[in-house]
């Protein structure tokens, strides 16, 4: 019913299974681990199903004023949704053209990444650049209608409902970016797809790979070659 694939939702019981089964032998509930043998299943490999240059502009074109700033760096920069729902704007350099990324959230939970490659500067291209300038200025707009004023230090997101809060990554995936791809009448695919979207087509561009790896956050270009050859 929630669209899990069957091999990843048995590998998440199994991996919840053993991390009890774990604690309880910590604890000396148990003397072995039944489980020990017990291997995770083989995953089906994540469909790579980028949007080409001409259907990242119907998509902008099709979406909702205030959530085409959000999709247009998406797509222009490979950042993960839960590194853009984590993103300040003490975080933007303008002035430099970049901007640096040192959180993710995930279910609510704010976070360092996990890997140290994911703690890098992104390099804020000319269609980045207008998107910030857009969403700043929306966002100000926002909250002067509202009556508030600046946020307080550390909660100056760059990305927010138009009345503000923290962004769901699941509810823009639901209620905005799945609607936007039928109306542009745009093959249904998976939000991850602007990440692919951006590597595939700075590829196609002949940007240097090392330089996309580093925008994504890999160590090396062989992800690259490996998931988009």
């Amino acid at each position: 019913r929630t669209g899990t694939p069957p091999g990843t939702y048995i590998n998440l019981v199994l991996l919840v299974l053993k991390m009890i089964l774990r604690a309880a032998r910590r604890r000396r509930f148990l003397r072995e681990d039944p489980l020990t043998e017990v291997r995770m299943l083989k995953e089906p490999r994540t469909d790579v199903d980028p949007l080409g240059p001409d259907e990242v502009s119907a998509f902008l074109a099709a979406c909702p004023a205030w959530w085409r700033p959000y999709f247009a760096v998406a797509f222009w920069t490979g950042a993960r949704p839960n590194e853009m729902a984590a993103l300040k704007w003490g975080d933007v350099d303008a002035h430099g053209g970049r901007f640096r990324i040192r959180a993710g959230r995930y279910r609510g939970v704010e976070s360092t990444p996990k890997t140290a490659s994911s703690v890098r500067d992104v390099d804020i291209l000319a269609p980045v650049s207008e998107a910030l300038r857009a969403q700043k200025a929306q966002q100000a707009t926002a909250r002067l209608k509202q009556g508030q004023g600046a946020p307080e230090p550390g909660q100056d997101y760059a990305f927010t409902g138009p009345e503000g809060g923290l962004l769901n990554p699941n509810w823009l995936r639901d209620r905005v970016w799945y609607p936007t791809l039928a109306k542009a009448k745009l093959r249904r695919r998976t939000m991850y797809q602007t990440r692919h979207s951006f590597a595939s087509n700075a590829l196609a561009a002949g940007e240097a790979p090392s330089w996309v790896a580093a925008m994504l956050g890999h160590t090396t270009p062989e992800m690259l070659f490996t998931v988009y050859a």
